[in-house]
């Protein structure tokens, strides 16, 4: 756990900047920047404690912080595998609870990745995704072949939102009191 410890003290500075903003090389890094090793390992060790902490007592014993860091890694995973398509047809669960993966990608200053995510609604009626998979997946299916709804949104999705593990390795080291403890915990 030495190494968790050690890998919350380095890549951001006190205010959560991105070393390319701390150069002042302007906004975030494109996401083709790629992310360090450390970062890497921190986000990934930090997965893991969270999903044993889910596995062990529940997802109600967690932490706003550990549920944030959660959404946003269930999110970034189910886009980055199949897009945004993915995300909503191939999903049962996730796409139900956009309003805290929206909150989560702001608590980790993940905006234009929220701001994707909220234009993406609006290939629903009124920007109101059905909890239902069928009633999503029957609403592609009445639409032509080769209708893309998302094809826009995940181009900029790719071009405009940071690495998750740079976000998320920021964040943790924005909050140690919740992501820097002892194995125990």
């Amino acid at each position: 756990m030495l190494g968790l410890l050690l890998l919350l003290t380095i890549s951001c500075d006190d205010d959560g900047a991105t070393p390319l903003e701390n150069a002042g090389l302007g906004g975030p890094p494109p996401p083709a920047m790629s992310y360090t090793d450390e970062d890497y390992e921190l986000v990934l060790s930090i997965h893991t404690v969270i999903g044993d902490k889910i596995r062990s007592k529940g997802w109600e014993t967690m932490a706003p912080e550990e549920r944030h860091f959660s959404n946003v890694m269930a999110f970034f995973g189910k886009v980055e595998s199949g897009g945004f398509d993915g995300f909503y047809f191939d999903s049962e669960h996730l796409p139900t609870m956009i309003p805290q993966l929206r909150e989560s990608l702001l608590a980790v200053e993940a905006g234009p990745a929220e701001a994707i995510l909220a234009e993406s609604m609006n290939f629903f009626d009124g920007g109101v995704v059905p909890h239902d998979l069928d009633a999503r997946v029957d609403m592609i299916r009445e639409k032509p072949d080769n209708f893309e709804p998302f094809g826009d949104l995940e181009d900029r999705f790719y071009a405009e939102v940071e690495s998750h593990y740079t976000l998320l390795a920021c964040y943790a080291r924005r909050h140690p009191e919740v992501f820097q403890r002892d194995e125990a915990n």
